[in-house]
């Protein structure tokens, strides 16, 4: 009986909306106010991504 809770509660998006919620909790403050402030100088999304990929390669 259990196991079809899910199932009649909305299934993967219950997980999902856990997940996110776990997510969101452990976030940085400190990475969260820097990506604010990149955003507020003009930097895109596609260039802070472009930027993290850049310096995954070369760490």
């Amino acid at each position: 009986m259990i196991a079809k809770l899910p199932h009649l509660f909305g299934g993967m998006r219950m997980r999902t909306l856990a997940m996110e919620v776990r997510l969101i909790k452990g976030l940085d403050n400190e990475w969260v106010q820097l990506m604010k402030e990149a955003r507020e100088a003009g930097i895109s999304k596609d260039e802070i991504r472009e930027f993290l990929a850049a310096s995954k390669v070369t760490e």
